[in-house]
């Protein structure tokens, strides 16, 4: 510590910005794999553990100042579409998780993924948040029960009805409260903690209660070890693989690249050691989080926040697992937020992860053009078919065309490959 000239004081103040920026985290993923089947009370203790290990093992192996934890968009992914929508156990689509996690980390060791980040297009990389956020705002509007989907069609409920009406008010009532605290208080962190609260307020005034309770008992191991390899073979837990493994592999590259920008007097040498340690890391967070059932764990871009705040080595996110381990005392308050609370949040995460600008500072040549298209039909696919498979499919067909402008090179045939093999599993499933 004194060779590196660490502040602790600096460090300590960084985890807890950090921390606040992510606590939502642990109200919001819990409730949504409670409606795949896993016990409330075990998958508030698997998020809350698995976070921990891999937030530590990051701090203390990567020394970085980057928090892992579940990704809300991944888990809105495992619960409403592979397990609801295609009926794949909860077990069976953890093991899929699993498997994606071993396919990272093969990939980190043969460098395959310094490969691909040398060959790949932007167009590929935006197109994905378009997708996730497209998907995780059409969930928000189901889970404010204002649209629903039959048999992979969209179709928007009566507003004359109760029960829309009032999942209406509630998602203004979370979405409206989040705003309000990042615009009046500076982009507060922690305002979509703020948002599920009020609208769960709301809720209980309306007389909507949650039907499910998180309690310290047995029932917390419950989802321990429960994957079932058995359905590996299935065309949809094979989709599943894919997607976990795509997103995870490309979507944990561009929040690396972009977090370590932010870390100044890095020379390339620590960089690319540390980058390396972080990919490992990034692969095992997915296996430690199958195995406690709290699905795929991502390195957060809001560990951005406690750099910003001056952390600068792993202390940063030492201090970020011990805060994440406090968060245990917390199992009252998620069990008492009603479902649609988290409505209003899921939009606004959603509508955070999409670069609009991206849209106005492409469209200036037919290159260009080409690329806006790939981005809104990536969210509009995204949307109305309540489904990331195919769009992420879609991205890979134009980004495949565009890397075959200069004609067949070897730097272009893994998106062939994956573009091929993608397409074959939806074919399967459907």
């Amino acid at each position: 510590m004194n060779s590196d000239k660490v502040n602790v004081r600096r460090e300590f103040f960084a985890g807890l910005a950090t921390y606040l920026a992510i606590t939502h985290v642990f109200i919001l993923n819990p409730i949504l794999l409670s409606k795949a089947g896993i016990n409330l009370s075990a998958g508030f203790f698997a998020v809350i553990i698995s976070s921990f290990v891999a937030t530590l093992l990051m701090g203390i192996w990567a020394k970085l100042p980057f928090v892992v934890a579940p990704a809300t968009t991944l888990t809105t992914f495992l619960v409403y579409y592979v397990v609801i929508e295609n009926g794949v156990p909860w077990q069976g689509a953890l093991a899929a998780v699993f498997v994606s996690g071993v396919l990272c980390i093969l990939m980190t060791y043969f460098s395959v993924r310094t490969k691909i980040i040398e060959s790949m297009d932007g167009v590929l990389k935006i197109g994905l948040l378009f997708s996730l956020g497209s998907f995780l705002v059409a969930n928000g509007l189901v889970q404010a029960k204002i649209i629903v989907f039959n048999n992979g069609l969209i179709k928007f409920l009566p507003f004359n009805s109760f029960q829309t009406y009032t999942g209406f008010l509630i998602l203004l009532a979370g979405l409206g409260t989040t705003l309000l605290f990042r615009i009046r208080f500076m982009r507060l962190s922690f305002a979509p903690v703020i948002g599920i609260i009020v609208a769960a307020l709301l809720a209980y005034s309306l007389g909507i209660k949650s039907t499910v309770g998180a309690h310290f008992s047995k029932e917390m191991f419950l989802s321990i070890g429960k994957l079932d390899f058995s359905l590996l073979l299935d065309s949809r837990v094979i989709t599943a693989i894919l997607i976990f493994f795509i997103v995870d592999f490309f979507g944990s590259v561009g929040k690396f690249v972009g977090l370590f920008g932010f870390i100044k007097g890095m020379g390339s040498i620590e960089e690319k050691e540390k980058m390396n340690k972080a990919l490992y890391i990034d692969g095992v967070g997915n296996i430690v989080g199958a195995l406690f059932g709290a699905t795929t764990l991502s390195v957060f871009l809001s560990s951005a926040v406690g750099i910003k705040v001056g952390g600068r080595t792993g202390l940063t996110a030492i201090f970020v697992s011990l805060f994440i381990l406090s968060s245990l005392f917390l199992f009252p308050l998620v069990g008492s937020i009603p479902p649609g609370a988290i409505a209003g949040t899921l939009i606004y995460i959603g509508c955070s992860m999409i670069p609009a600008r991206k849209i106005f500072g492409n469209s200036k040549d037919m290159l260009g053009y080409l690329s806006v298209f790939a981005f809104l039909g990536a969210s509009v696919i995204s949307f109305i078919t309540y489904s990331i498979d195919k769009s992420i499919l879609f991205l890979f067909v134009i980004q495949t065309i565009l890397s075959l402008r200069n004609g067949i090179q070897k730097s272009n045939i893994t998106f062939m490959v994956i573009t091929i093999i993608l397409g074959l599993a939806i074919f399967l499933q459907n």
